[in-house]
């Protein structure tokens, strides 16, 4: 049946107002609908039947929703006698695009119309019920037997759709299956997707969420292909739930992932795991022989940690890792901190990343680096990012607490002479100690980097114990001050207390 055929049927007495060029799109059923846009609510192919009470007022909206509705393939717009004056605008649109509107009199009853049409298309909708029940039979074929990537290309062939399965930031759920176009990615995470509950529209088709108890924010984005008839709305929503079917199982083999990667790695951090088990240990949770390791600390800005989610989202994306909740989240991870950040997206976390490690030899410093960087991360108020890396990987820094205010009380008692000193004299007394220190306390070769005369550096270091009070010539006042330079190292001046007389506060 065509639009054609309802507008020439005497007893409807409808008459087309705008869209004359379209009479002849095939129209497949009826829908009554008074929202301001029923756009993402269509399948294709409707007769959208309203008495006008959602239609806008203002010529520009109602434009937009003659655009909304050809995008979404409906077939025209029937409009009762009860809306708002309808604008040049809106049927200027509807011509330019063919969509008719089309005026439907107080005494015709839109019940009239879709009984009409429901008879004229008895065997359409029969061929839909028919290809929703062999969405259902690919849970029977061979497909099933195959595995996901055979069942999910087997609903693409029935469906007329292109389907993807992915995550709210895009990322797919399944090995080796694609990831849909930036611009759904966008859409799933955009206020208009969210702000109407069920809303499925994304550019192109829909999406929609997975039924999924173990993890919510998952979807089916099943997007038009040209020249293709697409099954409709409830094929997609049939579609998700076959995927539920299929994450379940694996969402039961991640957590059982997960649990023995707990274990490992709180094994790793007590240095409880013979080396004979590293290996295998490693091999299972997909890190590949010799790559390089860093640890993450992880806390929630919000109490909620989002664990979980994060196990999932480090899957999606084909990372091995291994998690342990110990207060805060620690992970075991390739050193790569550009992944992590994409992970993080939208889960209220900050994070802080040790240096980079050859093996799991020292993970217990990495521990600690990775907790002075997370801490880091939540004292930024520039807008760094919620990951920070740690800059350095030395095993010396293991006798450091990592608490960052502890390091700043042990920076601020011994150091802040020196740091108030040279910004008041322009000096660098505390970077002369620094390079002393990192050649042995060998004057001519420090001295040397310095570009300074030996006499100079030994000055330098006389103003140092004359202002800090402390002396080079004792093992326990150079120790604190070593110790000292190690804890400003890892606090940085842009987290480190307001010394009076600073320049740089």
């Amino acid at each position: 049946m065509t639009i054609r055929d309802l507008v020439e049927t005497p007893s409807l007495q409808l008459r087309t107002i705008a869209g004359a060029g379209g009479l002849d799109r095939p129209l497949l059923w009826t829908h009554v609908s008074e929202l301001d846009d029923p756009a993402p609510w269509l399948d294709g192919g409707e007769l959208l039947m309203t008495n006008g009470l959602g239609l806008p007022a203002d010529g520009s909206a109602q434009a937009r929703l003659v655009e909304r509705l050809d995008e979404r393939h409906a077939a025209a717009l029937g409009i009762g006698v009860r809306g708002p004056q309808l604008r040049a605008e809106m049927l200027a649109e509807a011509d330019d695009r063919d969509f008719p509107l089309l005026h439907v009199p107080v005494e015709v009853p839109f019940l009239s119309i879709a009984r009409m049409v429901a008879d004229a298309n008895q065997d359409s909708a029969m061929q839909r019920l028919l290809t929703h029940v062999r969405i259902f039979d690919t849970l029977r074929s061979d497909a099933h037997v195959k595995g996901p990537h055979a069942i999910f290309e087997r609903l693409e062939e029935i469906s007329g759709y292109d389907v993807y399965l992915v995550s709210v930031i895009g990322a797919p759920l399944i090995s080796g299956f694609r990831r849909p176009p930036q611009e759904v990615v966008d859409a799933l995470g955009g206020d208009e997707f969210t702000s109407i509950t069920g809303n499925p529209a994304v550019p192109g088709g829909y999406a929609v969420r997975v039924p999924l108890e173990q993890r919510p924010g998952t979807f089916v984005v099943a997007l038009e292909r040209e020249g293709v008839a697409p099954a409709g709305l409830g094929a997609v929503h049939h579609i998700a739930t076959i995927a539920a079917l299929e994450l379940t199982q694996l969402y039961y083999e991640r957590e059982a992932q997960r649990r023995r990667g707990a274990e490992t790695l709180a094994k790793l951090f007590a240095g409880r795991l013979e080396s004979a088990g590293v290996e295998d240990a490693l091999a299972e949770a997909g890190f590949a022989p010799g790559a390089p390791l860093a640890v993450a600390a992880l806390r929630a800005v919000d109490g909620d940690l989002r664990d979980d989610e994060l196990h999932h989202r480090l899957c999606d994306l084909e990372l091995p890792h291994m998690l342990l909740v110990d207060r805060d989240l620690f992970a075991l991870l390739p050193a790569e901190p550009e992944v992590l950040t994409e992970a993080l997206d939208g889960l209220g976390l900050r994070a802080g990343i040790s240096g980079e490690r050859d093996g799991v030899q020292g993970l217990s410093v990495a521990r600690k680096e990775a907790m002075w960087a997370l801490e880091r991360a939540i004292a930024d108020d520039d807008g760094g990012g919620a990951v920070r890396t740690f800059p350095r990987s030395d095993s010396s820094l293991h006798w450091l607490p990592t608490d960052i205010g502890t390091l700043e009380s042990l920076v601020e008692e011994i150091l802040a002479p020196v740091i108030v000193y040279d910004a008041e004299h322009g000096s660098a007394m505390l970077q002369s100690l620094r390079v002393f220190f990192e050649h042995d306390r060998r004057l001519q070769t420090a001295a040397a980097e310095l570009h300074v005369h030996k006499h100079t550096l030994s000055y330098r270091l006389s103003r140092v114990e004359q202002i800090t009070g402390r002396d080079l010539s004792s093992m326990a006042d150079m120790v604190q001050l070593w110790l000292a330079l190690q804890a400003y190292a890892i606090v940085g001046s842009d987290v480190m207390p307001a010394f009076p007389g600073r320049s740089d506060r």
